[in-house]
């Protein structure tokens, strides 16, 4: 029975960070101490009554419900472990120095440890020498590869080498001068050579004019190679815009990727890109224009919850481009208004976000299955 009950707490404090959550219920019990208990020392009573009692007893009581969260809702383990740090230094400077320093002690190990914390799985310890053989065969160390690498560059000639001189003999180029070579056979005295007319005459005669012997070379016709421009990225294939409300939405695993370039009605536009790996929406109600003056409506049962998820396992991430996200921002129950455009982008980018009263106008969802209990589907006209 005892061995049951410890196997199964500790698969429950596996599954949590439930050493920073008992930190920082340590701090805050350290806090909350010296302002409201005294102490015995014969017939003297000591006890401390300033002003930091009400701001122990608030600073306290916010830790303690950060620890508890971080034991019940281990996903807003960020959220929590951000505020007991900040709840931590300020009771530094309101609560008897922090219950002399061992509550913010207490307290910020807890909040770190909050927010460094990983549900991911552990890889096995492997055996020292058997992971040594294996790094071994595996992959050989990178000094010996490094002097390979060098002793071969070594080795090889230099492409060019301007001290040398040149082993090829440089082409003709129509300035250098060549010695006339006479292709005139020897003249015959056969028959003698008739005396010209003689005539009226401007100036010197001259022989025929003689063609320069020098070789020209042809300009080349081959253009230098241009620099070619990287290409532009395609803007990414979509249709028409299509607007999602709900009274809530939470979004796990979502990571903000950027600005992006969209086809939406046919005109490229710049929208907000996310990927998540899964989606919850109470009280969906899905509607897009299938054609002018016509809305297909799609809506959820009242009060029930519809899901985006891709299969377990698979390293698939659904693809979210929003024109415009509008709603109000969950943080432990603060709602905070938020209207997210290209314009305008999310400022932060943190694993898990949760909106109440939520307008999303998307261009395009890409992977998941969406599951709506209860849909019912009509058309609407203008």
């Amino acid at each position: 029975m005892l061995l049951r009950f410890w196997r199964s707490f500790t698969a429950w404090r596996r599954g949590r960070p439930f050493w920073a959550g008992l930190f920082v219920i340590a701090g805050a019990i350290v806090i909350l101490f010296p302002p409201f208990v005294g102490v015995k020392l014969g017939d003297m009573i000591i006890s401390i009554k300033t002003i930091g009692g009400v701001s122990a007893l608030l600073v306290g009581t916010l830790l303690i419900i950060c620890g508890l969260s971080l034991w019940v809702a281990p996903k807003f383990r960020l959220a929590s472990g951000i505020v007991t740090v900040l709840l931590a230094m300020v009771a530094l400077v309101t609560t008897n120095l922090g219950g002399f320093l061992v509550g913010t002690v207490l307290s910020l190990l807890g909040g770190a440890l909050a927010v460094a914390w990983t549900d991911s799985p552990k890889e096995p310890r492997r055996k020292r020498g058997k992971g040594r053989s294996e790094l071994s065969m595996e992959n050989p160390a990178p000094p010996v590869a490094a002097v390979a690498l060098i002793a071969l560059l070594a080795v090889q000639p230099p492409s060019s080498d301007p001290s040398e001189p040149p082993t090829s003999t440089p082409a003709p180029t129509s300035s250098s001068v060549v010695p006339p070579t006479s292709s005139t056979p020897p003249a015959t005295t056969t028959a003698p050579t008739p005396a010209p007319t003689p005539g009226p005459t401007t100036g010197p005669t001259t022989g025929p004019p003689t063609s320069s012997s020098a070789p020209t070379v042809p300009p080349s016709s081959t253009a230098p190679p241009s620099a070619t421009p990287p290409p532009v990225p395609a803007p990414v294939a979509g249709g028409r815009a299509w607007t999602l409300t709900a009274s809530r939405l939470d979004l796990g695993g979502l990571n903000f990727a950027g600005v992006v370039d969209s086809v939406l009605n046919g005109e490229i536009v710049k929208v907000l890109k996310f990927t998540t790996s899964d989606m919850k929406i109470r009280d969906l109600v899905q509607t897009g224009e299938v054609s002018p003056g016509v809305k297909l409506v799609t809506r959820a049962a009242p009060g029930s919850t519809s899901t985006v998820s891709v299969p377990s396992g698979s390293p698939n991430r659904i693809e979210l481009f929003t024109v415009q996200l509008k709603g109000n921002l969950d943080i432990l129950g603060i709602k905070i208004p938020v209207d997210y455009t290209a314009a305008h982008p999310p400022p932060l980018n943190v694993p898990i976000a949760s909106f109440t009263e939520v307008t999303v106008r998307n261009a395009d969802l890409v992977g998941g299955t969406l599951k709506i209990p209860g849909a019912q589907v009509s058309l609407q006209t203008a």
